[in-house]
């Protein structure tokens, strides 16, 4: 019996890109994870790329995805679903593939042969071995996170009648031991609700979600499982923790990462995450896998050192956090914006904790710990470094080391006095340092200045709009930092003379309405009035993001042709502009780019509704159009859209950044000899 429970098989759901990509570091699963065979499952080239590699032939089972379910039946039930939205089109795999990896993992208990089976995220990597029972018993854990996603217990309120969120914290890490008669109960009680629609359980989750619902990722196994479990067999599992690093791949490369570095990690960190489209930033390079920081923080001090300056985004959270209520919250399709953040560790009073227990006790010497109480100093500064210019911030570095080497020369010599007279320097080193709270503002003062004192010194011609300003700052990743009402300009990676100003995913269609809710125009207005000069050359960059995700929605909704919702658009638009050339300004259009691909997966951040080709076709429109009226009102226009597409009106990629939305610095010279040719710059 209880052999059955501790050993059993390991499913890693994977498609072959993620495969590919990743499979340098599988190793580190098989090692880590010794509960029995390890499966990847997924398409048939995925066994293809795993018995190419030395390391990983032989150690590794494969499962081909569609002998559990084919991928063309949930295909089907998926388009049958959002047909009235498609209007004819084809439906992308992508939307589909969400869906169907959950039910791969649900269907499996079809199969097992064991008590027991787990799911692994193929993306996700284990930095220490896996223990996935409580200690001496058989009993497995259930390992929670500080997640919340409505449409999930949405759903699960249909499937299940009755069932809602049970606990405070979230089911969904990246991984999940399943109790194989326990899911197959939860199917079963699934495939009973005659109410909706289908035969099979997968039928009926996909049935039970609204078809303008399909995109808002609107069903996870992991919160349904978990609920159920929770509800009809509340002893069976044990509640713990789990701490994984989900946004790793902004902070190690997955070629360089060492063993060094996951031996760092496994100090707070179960498992790291090197999810699709994340590179490491330049502002994040050097620092997470430097060996100084890593002897002077551990993983969770540096990440929360980190997180201070992000203004949205997922944040990791742990139990010990003032600022866990309602983080990683999300609504609809998921976004990274308008989630929790985590309040800096309260240092100054750890300090004087420890001080005030060494003086009362001074044996207590011999136990100070004094990694702890530089880190404690050590974070803050790290968090502020972007306050100080290097030389400075090198020089608090060297004087913290030293203040370090006093006392561990004190604890050495059991001097207690000492020892206190070097901790009261210490909390008066942290003194001086600026306040936690008033970082942020000095901050984005200090990017305000820089950027505002250049483009009034060089006369900088202002790039405004979505993300995709920030092609025009020489950064083949995006690189935001804050000026001040929720404004961004880019790190600068060129010297030609160009500010660039990122007002959030903004629309072409509403930039002439005051009251949306990106607020583009409220927050223009500040940039008009605080940043840009009166007669400014301006560059607006917008569009993309309505023919990504907005125009084919739009069709469907008003039963329209593109063109004439494309038509709409420009009308608002064309307003807008001309508004901005009749204050002063020499006005200029940067026509959309080319759309991602259809063979790249449909992601929470960007998501995006028709195919490559129709998207294309209507982007090709967008542009002659937005030319001719630009040209009838005297408006610059300039775009790379026609060097970008094949004949088939695919997407050449070659022109992209890594994540294959916006576009790469290979295009970077070209745009600026456009640029140059006008004049502008």
């Amino acid at each position: 019996m209880e052999s059955s429970k501790t050993n059993f098989k390991t499913l890693v759901v994977i498609t072959p890109a993620d495969c590919q990509r990743l499979i340098g570091l599988y190793p580190r699963i098989i090692d880590n994870i010794t509960y029995g065979d390890i499966c990847f499952v997924g398409k048939v080239e995925v066994g293809d790329i795993l018995n190419a590699n030395p390391e990983i032939k032989g150690k590794v089972g494969f499962i081909d995805e569609d002998s559990i379910i084919p991928f063309d039946s949930v295909h089907k039930v998926v388009a049958d679903r959002m047909k009235h939205i498609l209007n004819g089109r084809e439906l992308p795999r992508g939307i589909t593939g969400w869906y169907y990896q959950q039910f791969l993992k649900m269907q499996y208990a079809f199969l097992c042969e064991d008590e027991y089976y787990m799911t692994w995220d193929g993306d996700t990597i284990p930095c220490r071995k896996l223990n996935m029972f409580t200690e001496g018993t058989t009993k497995p854990y259930f390992d929670l996170k500080h997640e919340f996603h409505e449409e999930y217990f949405d759903t699960l309120g249909i499937i299940l009648p009755g069932l809602s969120k049970t606990i405070e914290r979230s089911f969904i890490s990246e991984h999940m031991l399943f109790n194989v008669e326990y899911m197959k109960e939860l199917i079963q009680e699934i495939e009973s609700n005659a109410v909706i629609p289908g035969a099979h359980f997968w039928e009926k989750i996909l049935n039970a979600i609204p078809e303008d619902k399909i995109q808002s990722s609107s069903f996870s196994e992991f919160e349904t499982y978990g609920t159920f479990v929770a509800k009809r067999h509340s002893d069976a599992y044990a509640l713990r923790e789990w701490h994984s690093f989900r946004l790793g791949g902004e902070f190690f490369n997955i070629d360089t990462i060492s063993d060094r570095d996951f031996l760092w990690l496994s100090k707070d960190f179960d498992a790291i995450s090197f999810e699709k489209g994340h590179s490491v930033r330049e502002d994040n390079a050097n620092l997470f896998d430097n060996p100084y920081y890593q002897e002077k923080l551990t993983p969770k001090q540096m990440l929360q050192a980190a997180q201070m300056e992000f203004k949205d985004g997922y944040k990791e959270v742990w139990d010990d956090d003032e600022s866990i209520d309602h983080a990683n919250e999300s609504s609809g399709q998921f976004n990274n914006s308008d989630e929790g953040q985590s309040e800096p560790v309260k240092n100054r009073e750890l300090m004087k904790k420890l001080r005030d227990i060494l003086q009362k006790n001074p044996g207590f010497i011999e136990n100070l710990p004094i990694d702890d109480l530089i880190s404690c100093v050590y974070v803050e500064l790290y968090g502020l470094r972007q306050l100080y210019d290097k030389e400075h911030f090198d020089r608090l570095e060297e004087e913290l080391g030293q203040i370090s080497n006093e006392l561990e020369g004190a604890k050495a010599k059991k001097d207690a006095e000492q020892a206190l007279h070097i901790i009261d320097t210490l909390i008066s080193y942290e003194d001086m340092l600026p306040d936690n709270d008033l970082a942020a503002s000095f901050i984005e003062k200090a990017n305000y200045d820089d950027a505002f004192l250049r483009h009034i010194r060089d006369n900088t011609l202002v790039v405004i709009g979505d993300s995709h300003v920030n092609f025009f700052s020489g950064n083949e990743n995006l690189s935001f930092i804050p000026i001040g009402n929720e404004v961004n300009t880019c790190t600068r990676k060129s010297d030609d003379p160009i500010t660039t100003l990122h007002f959030g995913p903004c629309l072409a269609y509403k930039s002439n309405q005051y009251g949306s809710s990106n607020r583009f125009r409220e927050k223009l207005d500040w940039a008009l009035k605080n940043f840009i000069l009166p007669d400014a050359k301006i560059l607006c960059v917008l569009g993309e993001v309505d023919l990504r995700a907005h125009v084919f929605k739009q069709t469907a909704r008003q039963g329209k042709d593109y063109k004439t919702i494309i038509d709409e658009i420009l009308d608002n638009y064309m307003e807008f502009l001309l508004w901005l050339s009749d204050l002063g300004h020499e006005v200029l259009c940067w026509g959309p780019i080319a759309s991602q691909n259809d063979t790249c997966p449909v992601t929470e951040e960007y998501p995006r509704i028709g195919t490559t080709a129709e998207r294309n076709k209507a982007t090709e429109y967008f542009n002659e159009e937005l030319c001719r009226r630009c040209g009838e009102n005297g408006i610059g226009f300039i775009s790379l859209f026609s060097d970008m597409i094949t004949e088939d009106m695919q997407t050449d990629e070659k022109y992209l950044s890594p994540d294959k939305v916006h576009l790469g610095q290979f295009a970077y010279p070209e745009v600026i000899e456009a640029l140059k040719s006008i004049g502008v710059i």
